[in-house]
């Protein structure tokens, strides 16, 4: 599985009722995953909270990303 599936499978778990990833922890190098979800239209809204979360919106694409993938 790729590193952005990964990202994209520990966002799913921290979304709220409304799609959204409030805070979620990220390392450095997180920040070109971000930069790829965001290019592929899987998440949207994403702002950075201090120097080590992150958060973001998921898009439609985002939530059914898996069922897309791997059907």
């Amino acid at each position: 599985m790729e590193e952005y599936e990964v990202f994209l499978k520990n966002a799913l778990e921290l979304k709220d009722e409304h799609n959204c990833v409030n805070s979620m922890r990220i390392a450095p190098n997180d920040i070109l995953t971000l930069e790829k979800l965001k290019q592929e239209g899987l998440i949207s809204n994403f702002r950075k909270i201090g120097m080590n979360n992150v958060g973001f919106d998921l898009t439609y694409d985002g939530l059914h990303y898996f069922e897309r993938r791997y059907e």
